[in-house]
């Protein structure tokens, strides 16, 4: 007893003093505006790789803070966009290739786990997703839908148009029809021409030429990422505060493929979106 007793004493000294080094958390009441940016894919070795071989400094990599989550699915060390997604979104794990649904209720009879989303929306925020992948695709879905699978796109469609999201911008998807769109309450773009022209209080549906959308520099009317960055947050910025999801999705795009050219293009046009989002908070 009289050796487990110091020892016990010093370890509450060394985690006492420990603790004076920790940040004090913000008072999340004082949290207006959320940002929240994803790199599909993205790893450490992308980003070595592209400071290295552009010799470039990266905006992402100024943030005061920085940590590692988990986003593994339930049963399976690898897991996929979507069960990522839906740890990320709803703070639940569940089976790969299924988007905010509990593992054991995957049709949700009993109901679904709430995402940021549609919490921001609870609260009063406005709200936004942006991607380079298909508006359906697995993360965006994520962030907007509860279903099995996926792959359901038509399902994942129609309830991204029927919820009260105020825009969603990504690569069009065969399932996102325009007659749909435009009776859901959002209005149909489809170029940056017709996305410049949004105005503050419209609600918008992108449907953008995505063998184009993930490019930094565009020739054929579509918006590049950092482009729909600065608008989106434009357009959501107001007094109750805003939820906005910005996905890139082409780290893990081209690393499918081995398309090294693919990343190094793609990177700096990503961290570029970072930077917008950095500059508004620094204004904001």
């Amino acid at each position: 007893i009289q050796r487990v007793i110091p020892s016990i004493t010093a370890i509450a000294l060394v985690f006492s003093l420990a603790a004076g080094f920790i940040p004090e958390p913000y008072d999340r009441g004082d949290v207006k505006n959320v940002i929240f940016i994803i790199g599909d894919g993205m790893g450490e070795n992308h980003l070595k790789m592209v400071k290295q071989e552009l010799g470039i400094k990266l905006a992402m990599e100024t943030m005061p803070f920085r940590g590692q989550v988990k986003t593994r699915s339930l049963g399976m060390v690898v897991t996929d966009s979507a069960a990522a997604a839906t740890a990320l979104a709803c703070g639940v794990r569940t089976t790969n290739g299924a988007v905010g649904v509990y593992p054991y209720d995957m049709f949700a009879w009993e109901g679904y786990p709430i995402n940021l989303t549609e919490l921001a929306i609870e609260k009063g925020m406005k709200t936004g997703i942006v991607t380079t992948d298909s508006t359906t695709g697995a993360t965006p879905a994520g962030f907007s839908a509860h279903t099995s699978a996926r792959g359901n796109a038509a399902d994942i469609a129609n309830q991204q148009i029927g919820s009260d999201i105020d825009l969603i911008w990504g690569a069009a998807d065969s399932k996102t029809l325009k007659a749909n769109v435009e009776t859901g309450g959002f209005t149909y773009v489809s170029t940056l021409t017709e996305l410049n022209a949004i105005n503050a209080g419209t609600r918008s549906f992108g449907q953008f030429n995505g063998g184009d959308l993930w490019r930094p520099v565009n020739t054929s009317n579509t918006p590049t990422l950092s482009q729909m960055t600065e608008k989106a947050i434009n357009l959501l910025d107001n007094d109750e505060g805003f939820f906005l999801m910005i996905e890139g999705a082409h780290f893990d795009k081209h690393s499918h493929g081995n398309n090294r050219e693919g990343v190094l293009e793609f990177a700096p046009e990503f961290d570029k979106a970072v930077a917008a989002a950095l500059d508004f908070a620094d204004r904001d």
